[in-house]
């Protein structure tokens, strides 16, 4: 919470005229220090004078000085009054279209109190030595201002239905796949029609798993933890001939025959 400029003036004054001298302060020397002008202290200085806190003389010696009887003041009641109602947020100005369904507000107005209530641990005389080694522990009860009692907040992903069936549709058609045919060297493929999607990288990379994970089928797509499981170009069909999924030889290390290799990494150049 922030204090207005008309609080923190006043307690800086506090502060500044507590130290007690022969002659009283007065507003010029106040602003001078504080660089704050002197016709905002002039309203500042008659508030608190009005309060009591303060001991004014008119006249020629005049001045101000502190009333001793405000150090033994709780600090949240000197604040609260010098905040003059002020409201860490403004719903009426202009009117707020959120307010009858808002909890923020009730929210806030407790923290503001417990601010206050805080405060109130500590009297002006504390405010003017010097800041204790171990702050008061503070434990107030919150009050209750009739806020709705808080929500469990829940983070659980929860699928959208839209999205759930959108999923499922578009995923059957690969879950129809099944094993078209197997090609030692690109001149012995299918005949280049329709589209195909090809699973290409390192040996072991996955590839024949992810084509099992895709279709639903555990067995499809010949998997094995042994790099180099994959000997040939396998095509899987979609339900039509013309939509394949196209497993391929892995590249890099494989538990094969270098020669085999060199066969693969050809035709893999040649993709």
């Amino acid at each position: 919470m922030q204090l207005n400029k008309f609080t923190d003036y006043a307690l800086r004054i506090l502060m500044y005229i507590a130290p007690p001298k022969d002659v009283p302060y007065t507003i010029a020397e106040i602003a001078e220090d504080l660089h704050v002008s002197e016709n905002h202290l002039v309203k500042i200085v008659h508030f608190m004078g009005k309060q009591g806190w303060l001991i004014t003389t008119r006249g020629k010696g005049g001045g101000l000085r502190l009333n001793p009887d405000i150090l033994e003041f709780r600090l949240g009641h000197i604040v609260r009054i010098l905040q003059r109602d002020a409201q860490i947020v403004e719903c009426n100005t202009p009117p707020c279209v959120l307010r009858p369904r808002c909890g923020l507000k009730g929210i806030l107005d407790q923290a503001v109190e417990q601010f206050y209530q805080s405060l109130d641990h500590y009297t002006v005389a504390d405010v003017l030595n010097a800041p204790p080694q171990h702050p008061k522990i503070v434990n107030s009860p919150i009050p209750n201002l009739n806020v709705a009692p808080k929500q469990k907040i829940s983070y659980e992903k929860k699928a959208d239905p839209a999205i759930s069936e959108y999923s499922t549709s578009s995923l059957n058609w690969l879950r129809k796949a099944e094993f078209l045919m197997s090609a030692p060297k690109l001149n012995l493929c299918v005949e280049d029609t329709g589209y195909e999607v090809a699973f290409a990288g390192r040996s072991n990379a996955g590839k024949s798993s992810a084509i099992n994970a895709l279709t639903n089928q555990k067995q499809l797509a010949r998997a094995s933890k042994r790099p180099g499981r994959t000997q040939m170009i396998n095509f899987f069909s979609l339900g039509n001939p013309d939509q394949r999924l196209v497993d391929l030889p892995g590249y890099g290390y494989a538990a094969v025959p270098e020669a085999m290799k060199i066969v693969w990494q050809k035709e893999l150049e040649i993709i």
